[in-house]
């Protein structure tokens, strides 16, 4: 009895499904790599708000005032061009300071940030599904961009049901990659690859914005504020007091320079950076 004929394996069709199972790792790391970064991001911003909402308008405050008397001491000295300098610095600090407790007040109140596991879950699956470097064209990939940018936002207010609708209207919509196209085995792989040269790079891109993150001041002084919350000291508040102090002070300097003196000199104020 003759010997069953066994067809040859083919090793492009073999290499196809290797690519494709590295795809899909792929896809599930950098649907949780973007979950973590978005979720960071989004917590430092919360913090961000809650921070300028509280100190803010006293640093504005404060800068005004300071603005006020050096203009005051510019005007007792109108040949001095040191303190005429002194003064429109002063009042271009002050005008940036009212800019941003402007901005930050018309920003809507928001909680503290905890995403669900639910969540999660949802944003994971749609990113999975339809991150733009997965999409087959350039039309797919703009459509794409659009679905994901919605998904981020609904993420970001932590609505679930926003989601989930994001998802069921998706739908089945992108490329499947399981089976090779109809064009041949070698245009799918060549298809595959690329999609992993895509994942790759933008998976290098998250690390580097997670490490540019971790290491801001912003990202310092919330470790900072949480580090004081957790042995009871509300380290906002503290920082809301002392500017209340600073304050104060400059309103007495002020008051000061106004009749007349004080006339040498300020004391520091303190700066508006998240060290």
């Amino acid at each position: 009895m003759a010997a069953p004929l066994i067809p040859a394996l083919d090793p492009i069709a073999g290499k196809l499904r290797r690519k494709q199972l590295e795809l899909a790792a792929l896809e599930a790391r950098l649907a949780e790599c973007e979950l973590e970064l978005l979720t960071f991001r989004t917590a430092l911003l919360e913090f961000q708000l809650r921070y300028e909402k509280a100190v803010g308008p006293l640093y504005a405050e404060l800068d005004r005032i300071e603005a006020e008397i050096a203009e005051l001491r510019a005007a007792r000295n109108p040949g001095d061009r040191r303190a005429a300098g002194r003064a429109r610095a002063a009042r271009a600090k002050a005008d940036q300071s009212g800019r941003a407790a402007d901005e930050s007040h018309q920003q809507k109140n928001c909680g503290k940030f905890r995403p669900g596991e639910e969540l999660k879950k949802l944003y994971r699956e749609l990113a999975k599904r339809f991150h733009p470097d997965l999409a087959g064209g350039e039309r797919e990939r703009i459509r794409f961009e659009k679905l994901m940018s919605a998904a981020n936002a609904a993420y970001a207010e932590e609505d679930e049901g926003r989601l989930r609708q994001l998802l069921e209207e998706a739908g089945g919509a992108a490329e499947a990659v399981d089976g090779p196209a109809p064009d041949g085995v070698a245009a799918a792989l060549a298809r595959v690859e690329q999609k992993i040269a895509r994942l790759t790079e933008r998976l290098e891109a998250i690390a580097i914005e997670m490490a540019e993150l971790r290491g801001s001041p912003l990202n310092q002084l919330k470790r900072q504020v949480e580090e004081a919350g957790s042995r009871g000291l509300d380290l906002i508040q503290e920082m809301a007091g002392f500017l209340r102090r600073e304050i104060g002070r400059a309103l007495i300097r002020k008051s000061k320079v106004a009749a007349g003196n004080g006339e040498q000199g300020s004391g520091p104020s303190p700066g508006c950076g998240y060290g």
